[in-house]
C-alpha cells in the first residue's frame, strides 16, 4: 500500500507539471498575440472559443495534452487500485478482530470449564466495567464483551495475587 501510495503522489506532482507546463504554452500564445506576433486575431480564436471553433495547436502542445492524458488515466486507475486495497486491509482487520474475539470467547469457555468451579465465591458478585453494572453468574444481564472482560479480570487478579503470596512466603507451596 505505501508504494502504490507514493507512486499515485509521484503521478499527481508529474500532472502538476504538465498541467503547468499546459498553462505556460497557453501564457506564451497569450503574450505573442498581444504583442502582435501572433497568428490569432483575438484571444477566442486563439483557444478555439470563436465562431470557427477552431483550436490551433502546435506540436509541443499536443504532445503534452496526450501525456496530460495518460497520466489523469494512471492516476485514476492506480487510485482505484488504492482503494481496493484499502477495502481489503478493511476486510482482514475485521476478520482478524472476528478471530479475536472468538479466540477470546473459545479461552473463556475452557477457562470456565477447567477452572470456575474451584474458585470459592464466585456467585452473585457484581462489578461495573465502563458504567454498565455485570453479574458475572450466568444468569446476570449485561453486555457480553463487559461481561467477558470482569471474569478475565478476575481470574487474572486471582492469579496474580496467588503468584504475589508464592513470591512472599516461598515455603508455603511446597509439594510433599
Amino acid at each position: 500500500m505505501k508504494t502504490l501510495t507514493l507512486s499515485i503522489n509521484q503521478t499527481k506532482a508529474e500532472l502538476d507539471n504538465v498541467q503547468g507546463r499546459i498553462a505556460q504554452k497557453q501564457d506564451e500564445k497569450r503574450a505573442a498575440n498581444q504583442r502582435g506576433g501572433g497568428d490569432f486575431d483575438d484571444e477566442n480564436e486563439m483557444f478555439g472559443t470563436g465562431t470557427d471553433n477552431a483550436i490551433v495547436i502546435d506540436e509541443e502542445e499536443l504532445a503534452l495534452l496526450r501525456e496530460l492524458k495518460d497520466l489523469k488515466r494512471g492516476y485514476r486507475d492506480q487510485y482505484e487500485k488504492l482503494k481496493q486495497v484499502k477495502v481489503g486491509i478493511n476486510d482482514a482487520q475485521g476478520n482478524v478482530d472476528s478471530m479475536k474475539q472468538q479466540i477470546v470467547l473459545d479461552f473463556e469457555r475452557w477457562y470456565s470449564e477447567e477452572f470456575e468451579s474451584a474458585i470459592p465465591g464466585d456467585q452473585g458478585i457484581q462489578q461495573t466495567y465502563m458504567g454498565t453494572t455485570v453479574a458475572t453468574q450466568d444468569e446476570g444481564a449485561g453486555d457480553d464483551e463487559a461481561e467477558t472482560y470482569l471474569r478475565a479480570k478476575k481470574h487474572i487478579d486471582t492469579l496474580h495475587k496467588a503468584k504475589k503470596y508464592e513470591k512472599a512466603h516461598p515455603t508455603g507451596f511446597k509439594k510433599k
